[in-house]
């Protein structure tokens, strides 16, 4: 056991401000000198504070290089760093690639997220690198998870059949009929208001959606910030329901929260994995509320006798932005029908 121990300081920690304080060990006091200068020389040598948790460092980069963002995307940054829980009380300095790594397999199922993460991790751990931190960049070589295609695709005939036999409420199912008729986005249908149905003109209005500031809800213009004027069927005015208040989808007086608009989203994807046989622990489908507007668009696509153009503004889109989007899913449509007929010759 060493005879003579000693407390030096390195200086202060460039990220939590607070001192870096080594102990020293030798077994005579010329010794415990020359251990003082090694270890002040090894660290003005490395550069790097080697007590700097991901945490503290993760938060400060946050602020410097996010913090300014709109609101709406800052929260989304934040739902994506919150998958780096398992690295926070870690030292930056003993974090490797395949700790990372194994953070990003954990969002294997979350493509778009997936993505986001990465960037993210990037950016930071190449700051990290020119402020001293970290010696080197660690998210060279990592590997984004094989995902699954595309869940942008229409609705399988299984999930149509499922939703007249789906045990929704009245909320839920006029959301239903709403995506299933018009194709909306998700925001645009939770913004819908009694002034958004014309029945002298038999129309539908499309100039809102609800965006969220942390969980609470506010009315903004569209994606593109197009007023679109779809036409409603005569079959649809019965499935609209009666309300005293100003928008349809709302809870105790409010627009709903996002929490709130979340569990609806879920209990209304759960109901029909349950028509279709399904339980809480047999899951047959992998649908999202966006699948009810690719729905639409497919359905859009091959209808003979309207234009690109037209069908393209019945979604909001510009006609390459329609085009862009769902070619891919038709050509699927396409392939598939092709050999289906092959087959059956």
């Amino acid at each position: 056991m060493a005879k003579f121990n000693k407390q030096i300081s390195l200086g202060y920690d460039p990220i939590t401000g607070a001192r870096i304080r080594v102990w020293i060990h030798a077994d005579s006091k010329t010794a415990l000198k020359q251990a003082e200068k090694d270890a002040i020389a090894e660290h003005a040598r490395s550069g790097t504070p080697s007590q700097v948790k991901f945490k503290d460092y993760q938060d400060q980069w946050f602020k410097a290089y996010k913090g300014n963002v709109e609101p709406r995307t800052k929260a989304t940054y934040q739902s994506v760093l919150k998958y780096t829980e398992p690295l926070h009380r870690k030292k930056m300095k003993d974090i490797t690639r395949t700790d990372l790594q194994k953070t990003i397999n954990e969002l294997w199922d979350k493509p778009e997220m997936c993505a986001k993460y990465i960037s993210l991790i990037r950016h930071m751990w190449r700051t990290a690198v020119g402020d001293g931190i970290c010696s080197k960049d660690i998210t060279l070589g990592l590997n984004l998870p094989k995902h699954s295609k595309s869940t942008r695709r229409p609705l399988r005939e299984a999930e149509l059949d499922a939703i007249p036999k789906a045990d929704f409420t009245t909320m839920e199912q006029f959301l239903v009929d709403v995506l299933l008729q018009f194709g909306l986005r998700p925001g645009e249908a939770l913004a819908l208001n009694t002034m958004a149905f014309n029945k002298a003109d038999r129309t539908l209005t499309i100039d809102k959606a609800v965006s969220y500031n942390g969980n609470s809800p506010y009315i903004k213009s569209t994606k593109t910030g197009v007023v679109r004027v779809l036409p409603v069927p005569d079959s649809f005015w019965p499935k609209i329901p009666e309300t005293k208040e100003l928008y349809y989808f709302m809870v105790d007086g409010q627009l709903m929260t996002q929490s709130q608009s979340n569990a609806m989203s879920n209990s209304i994807i759960h109901k029909i994995n349950i028509a279709m046989g399904g339980n809480s622990h047999i899951r047959l489908t992998d649908m999202t509320l966006y699948n009810f507007r690719h729905h639409k668009a497919s359905t859009l696509y091959y209808l003979p006798g309207v234009s690109i153009k037209k069908k393209a503004q019945y979604m909001g889109h510009s006609e390459e932005m329609f085009l862009r989007t769902y070619s891919h899913m038709m050509e699927e449509k396409e392939d598939t029908e092709a050999l289906r007929a092959v087959t059956n010759l």
